[in-house]
Protein backbone atom coordinates (compact mmCIF):
# COMPACT_ATOMS: atom_id res chain seq x y z
CA UNK A 1 0.00 0.00 0.00
CA UNK A 2 1.00 3.59 -0.91
CA UNK A 3 2.22 6.04 1.85
CA UNK A 4 -0.80 8.10 0.73
CA UNK A 5 -3.97 7.80 0.72
CA UNK A 6 -6.67 7.82 -2.89
CA UNK A 7 -9.65 10.06 -1.91
CA UNK A 8 -12.53 10.78 -3.87
CA UNK A 9 -14.00 14.11 -3.08
CA UNK A 10 -17.45 14.78 -4.17
CA UNK A 11 -17.78 18.96 -4.34
CA UNK A 12 -21.05 20.92 -6.06
CA UNK A 13 -21.11 24.79 -6.38
CA UNK A 14 -22.84 25.07 -3.09
CA UNK A 15 -21.33 27.26 -0.52
CA UNK A 16 -21.60 24.03 2.36
CA UNK A 17 -19.37 21.81 -0.13
CA UNK A 18 -16.60 24.64 -0.31
CA UNK A 19 -16.79 24.96 3.57
CA UNK A 20 -16.29 21.34 3.74
CA UNK A 21 -13.64 21.13 1.38
CA UNK A 22 -11.74 24.08 2.99
CA UNK A 23 -12.13 21.93 6.44
CA UNK A 24 -10.91 18.83 4.74
CA UNK A 25 -7.52 20.25 3.57
CA UNK A 26 -7.03 21.84 7.00
CA UNK A 27 -7.88 18.68 9.52
CA UNK A 28 -7.94 15.09 7.10
CA UNK A 29 -5.58 16.18 4.31
CA UNK A 30 -2.16 14.84 4.39
CA UNK A 31 0.51 16.55 2.95
CA UNK A 32 3.36 14.50 3.21
CA UNK A 33 5.61 17.74 4.28
CA UNK A 34 7.57 16.89 7.24
CA UNK A 35 10.34 19.37 8.38
CA UNK A 36 13.98 18.43 8.87
CA UNK A 37 14.97 22.14 10.36
CA UNK A 38 13.22 24.56 7.95
CA UNK A 39 13.41 22.37 5.00
CA UNK A 40 11.48 19.65 3.69
CA UNK A 41 12.51 15.85 2.82
CA UNK A 42 12.42 15.44 -0.85
CA UNK A 43 11.53 11.83 -0.70
CA UNK A 44 8.21 12.83 1.56
CA UNK A 45 6.00 14.33 -0.63
CA UNK A 46 4.90 11.16 -2.14
CA UNK A 47 3.36 10.77 1.37
CA UNK A 48 0.76 13.38 0.13
CA UNK A 49 -2.59 12.48 -0.36
CA UNK A 50 -3.80 12.09 -3.75
CA UNK A 51 -7.02 14.23 -4.02
CA UNK A 52 -9.49 13.52 -7.14
CA UNK A 53 -12.25 15.77 -6.98
CA UNK A 54 -15.50 14.91 -8.81
CA UNK A 55 -18.25 16.58 -10.07
CA UNK A 56 -21.77 15.65 -11.50
CA UNK A 57 -23.50 17.54 -13.49
CA UNK A 58 -26.94 16.31 -14.18
CA UNK A 59 -28.48 18.37 -17.54
CA UNK A 60 -32.04 17.82 -18.57
CA UNK A 61 -30.95 15.23 -21.39
CA UNK A 62 -34.15 12.74 -22.65
CA UNK A 63 -31.69 9.80 -22.83
CA UNK A 64 -29.19 9.18 -20.04
CA UNK A 65 -25.83 9.38 -20.80
CA UNK A 66 -22.98 7.74 -18.63
CA UNK A 67 -19.59 9.52 -19.87
CA UNK A 68 -16.60 10.69 -17.19
CA UNK A 69 -14.51 13.50 -18.73
CA UNK A 70 -11.41 13.98 -16.81
CA UNK A 71 -10.69 17.95 -16.33
CA UNK A 72 -7.24 18.71 -16.50
CA UNK A 73 -5.67 22.12 -14.61
CA UNK A 74 -5.16 23.37 -18.60
CA UNK A 75 -9.17 22.49 -19.77
CA UNK A 76 -10.07 24.54 -16.68
CA UNK A 77 -8.28 27.61 -17.09
CA UNK A 78 -9.01 27.61 -20.88
CA UNK A 79 -6.60 25.66 -22.88
CA UNK A 80 -8.80 22.85 -23.58
CA UNK A 81 -12.20 22.20 -24.72
CA UNK A 82 -15.14 20.46 -24.41
CA UNK A 83 -14.31 17.82 -27.12
CA UNK A 84 -16.62 15.05 -27.55
CA UNK A 85 -19.26 16.64 -25.01
CA UNK A 86 -22.54 16.96 -26.43
CA UNK A 87 -23.77 20.28 -27.59
CA UNK A 88 -26.68 20.11 -25.22
CA UNK A 89 -24.40 19.64 -21.92
CA UNK A 90 -22.10 22.35 -23.32
CA UNK A 91 -23.69 25.04 -21.00
CA UNK A 92 -23.30 22.19 -17.72
CA UNK A 93 -20.30 21.09 -18.51
CA UNK A 94 -19.01 25.09 -19.12
CA UNK A 95 -20.51 25.34 -15.34
CA UNK A 96 -19.16 21.78 -14.00
CA UNK A 97 -15.73 23.09 -14.93
CA UNK A 98 -16.00 26.02 -13.35
CA UNK A 99 -16.69 24.22 -9.95
CA UNK A 100 -13.77 22.73 -10.63
CA UNK A 101 -11.56 25.55 -10.98
CA UNK A 102 -12.79 26.57 -7.36
CA UNK A 103 -11.74 23.60 -5.94
CA UNK A 104 -8.29 23.07 -7.85
CA UNK A 105 -7.51 26.35 -6.42
CA UNK A 106 -8.52 25.87 -2.54
CA UNK A 107 -6.31 22.59 -3.20
CA UNK A 108 -3.79 24.56 -4.42
CA UNK A 109 -3.46 27.38 -1.98
CA UNK A 110 -3.17 25.09 0.76
CA UNK A 111 -0.49 23.15 -0.61
CA UNK A 112 -1.78 20.35 -2.52
CA UNK A 113 0.29 18.74 -5.48
CA UNK A 114 -1.55 15.86 -6.31
CA UNK A 115 -5.26 17.09 -6.86
CA UNK A 116 -7.02 16.76 -10.10
CA UNK A 117 -10.71 17.12 -10.96
CA UNK A 118 -13.15 15.02 -13.58
CA UNK A 119 -16.38 15.93 -14.55
CA UNK A 120 -19.43 12.86 -14.63
CA UNK A 121 -22.73 13.24 -16.68
CA UNK A 122 -25.47 11.11 -14.83
CA UNK A 123 -29.47 11.42 -14.43
CA UNK A 124 -30.07 13.10 -11.02
CA UNK A 125 -31.62 9.98 -9.32
CA UNK A 126 -28.05 8.59 -9.65
CA UNK A 127 -25.72 11.00 -8.59
CA UNK A 128 -24.44 8.55 -5.95
CA UNK A 129 -24.03 5.57 -7.87
CA UNK A 130 -21.97 7.50 -10.62
CA UNK A 131 -19.77 8.75 -7.23
CA UNK A 132 -19.09 4.98 -6.26
CA UNK A 133 -18.37 3.90 -10.19
CA UNK A 134 -15.73 6.56 -10.12
CA UNK A 135 -14.28 5.69 -6.44
CA UNK A 136 -14.28 1.98 -7.94
CA UNK A 137 -12.45 2.97 -11.19
CA UNK A 138 -10.17 5.45 -9.53
CA UNK A 139 -9.01 2.71 -6.60
CA UNK A 140 -9.99 5.47 -4.21
CA UNK A 141 -9.23 4.34 -0.42
CA UNK A 142 -12.20 6.69 0.71
CA UNK A 143 -14.95 8.96 -0.16
CA UNK A 144 -15.50 12.58 1.13
CA UNK A 145 -18.49 14.56 0.43
CA UNK A 146 -20.31 17.57 2.74
CA UNK A 147 -23.65 17.17 3.63
CA UNK A 148 -25.93 20.56 3.04
CA UNK A 149 -27.12 22.60 5.80
CA UNK A 150 -30.73 20.64 5.93
CA UNK A 151 -32.96 21.73 8.29
CA UNK A 152 -32.46 20.36 11.87
CA UNK A 153 -35.41 17.62 11.55
CA UNK A 154 -34.20 16.80 8.05
CA UNK A 155 -30.64 16.37 9.31
CA UNK A 156 -32.43 14.18 12.38
CA UNK A 157 -34.36 11.98 10.37
CA UNK A 158 -32.15 11.06 7.52
CA UNK A 159 -28.89 12.15 5.54
CA UNK A 160 -29.21 13.90 2.26
CA UNK A 161 -30.02 11.67 -0.49
CA UNK A 162 -26.39 11.25 -1.85
CA UNK A 163 -24.44 11.36 1.27
CA UNK A 164 -27.16 8.77 2.53
CA UNK A 165 -26.74 6.63 -0.53
CA UNK A 166 -22.99 6.49 -1.03
CA UNK A 167 -23.03 5.39 2.85
CA UNK A 168 -25.05 2.51 2.31
CA UNK A 169 -23.45 1.18 -0.97
CA UNK A 170 -20.26 2.18 -0.46
CA UNK A 171 -17.42 -0.50 -0.64
CA UNK A 172 -14.74 1.92 0.90
CA UNK A 173 -14.98 4.18 4.05
CA UNK A 174 -17.23 7.48 3.75
CA UNK A 175 -16.27 10.65 5.77
CA UNK A 176 -19.46 12.76 5.63
CA UNK A 177 -18.44 16.50 6.74
CA UNK A 178 -21.57 18.33 8.16
CA UNK A 179 -22.51 21.91 8.58
CA UNK A 180 -21.19 22.20 11.99
CA UNK A 181 -17.69 20.71 11.53
CA UNK A 182 -17.10 24.44 10.24
CA UNK A 183 -17.65 27.87 11.60
CA UNK A 184 -20.69 29.20 9.35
Amino acid sequence: MPGYRRILFAVDRSHHSRQAFQWFLQCMWRSGAKTNGSRMAEDEAEGEDAITLIHVISPDLSTPVEEEVPVSMMEVNGGGGSEGVPRVMEKAFTEGKAVCQVFLQLASEAGATRCNACITVESHSAIGNAILRSARIRGADMIVIGSHGHKAIHRAVHLGSVSKYITRHSHIPVVVIPPQAYPS
